[in-house]
């Protein structure tokens, strides 16, 4: 198994923070991981609990935050969504 940390979300004036972890296996298709952490002393950081993503999940994961897929629009990606309107759409509603 493969690992390859992606980003790291640091909490402001916390000791805990957000890994974004891509894992790949030979023959298996690559996923992605969410690791909250929480630094511990003299242990370091530590990991407490892990989301794992597969590539359905992850597309319903951008889709949910507004990153569509390459070449498609964001009315396009409203409209395949059961009518869940990104904000980027809404606000060109909004200014136009």
């Amino acid at each position: 198994m493969f690992e390859r940390v992606l980003t790291t979300i640091e909490t402001a004036g916390s000791d805990d923070r957000v890994e974004v972890v891509e894992i790949a296996e030979p023959g298996v298709p690559a996923r992605l991981e969410m690791r909250t952490q929480q630094h511990v002393s003299g242990l370091g950081w530590v990991t407490q609990r892990r989301i794992s993503f597969d590539a359905q999940d992850v597309r319903a994961l951008r889709l949910a935050l507004g990153m569509f897929e390459p070449g498609t629009s964001a009315s396009t990606a409203a409209r395949a969504d059961d009518g869940v309107v990104s904000l980027e759409t809404w606000r060109g509603r909004q200014a136009g």
